[in-house]
């Protein structure tokens, strides 16, 4: 458990300014859990070239450096530069997930995806452009077009993995949780709400003794909300994460 597929240059001789180092730690760091999962006894194996990584962080940093210069010395071009943003994206999705999978392989044999460069443009440009005019209900639905296109589009050899996951389940899902969320927004707003009209009560201007009361109520009450949000952002993690394991399998052929 634990060892390194790959063949074996040491990672001190890479410098680490920049990030460039940071490519091959995620080579590394996926070649330790890939080794660390095992399926009927037989290890994953992580295949990438740090190289081809260093040249897709180095793109996307550039990217951001323009990004940047054009922000703060060309205003007038920053929107430029949010659209070329968005008109590359779907095309890093897509070559990603293309690396990925010709990279990851279980008993010699490589994984692949069969995903559509047009379907990425459609997923990750076309459809986060509806999340204002619909106020924010398509989201769930984009989320499960992201997996989708991923898991829909896996194949191991010549078996094709199926997604069977639907739209409805991740939007149930996303309901319960926003319903949870709500009924602890309710209980903290409705809290500061007692305690602002028990400190006007009689309409009399609140002294400094009310004040502090109410500001030293409303600090361990923030806290108790943004725990609270925790379990419903695992609960939301949890589901998801059982949905892609309990509705993916590979059976289908090419």
């Amino acid at each position: 458990r634990g060892s390194f597929s790959a063949s074996g240059s040491s990672t001190s001789s890479f410098p680490s300014p920049l990030g460039v180092y940071a490519a091959w730690a995620k080579a590394r760091s996926r070649q330790y859990f890939y080794t660390s999962t095992k399926l009927a006894g037989h290890p994953f194996e992580y295949l990438g070239d740090p190289i081809a990584i260093l040249k897709g962080n180095l793109i996307v940093e550039v990217g951001f450096v323009l990004f940047y210069l054009t922000q703060n010395i060309y205003p007038k071009l920053s929107l430029l530069g949010i659209g070329l943003f968005l008109v590359v994206y779907p095309f890093l999705i897509y070559q990603s997930l293309r690396f990925l999978a010709a990279n990851s392989s279980w008993r010699n044999l490589r994984f692949r995806f069969h995903g559509t460069l047009g379907e990425s443009y459609k997923i990750y440009m076309m459809l986060p452009l509806l999340t204002l005019p619909t106020l924010g209900p398509i989201i769930p639905y984009i989320l499960f077009r992201h997996r989708q296109y991923l898991f829909g589009n896996a194949a191991y050899g010549t078996t094709r993995n199926e997604f069977r996951a639907t739209s409805g389940q991740f939007y149930s899902i996303h309901i319960l949780a926003r319903l949870m969320g709500a009924v602890l927004y309710g209980l903290f707003f409705g809290l500061i709400w007692y305690l602002t009209l028990g400190s006007l009560r009689g309409g009399a201007v609140p002294g400094p003794g009310a004040v502090y009361t109410l500001l030293f109520t409303l600090i361990p009450a923030y806290a108790v909300l943004l725990l609270g949000l925790t379990p419903i952002q695992q609960y939301v993690y949890a589901n998801t994460v059982n949905l892609y394991r309990d509705e993916s399998s590979f059976g289908g052929k090419i």
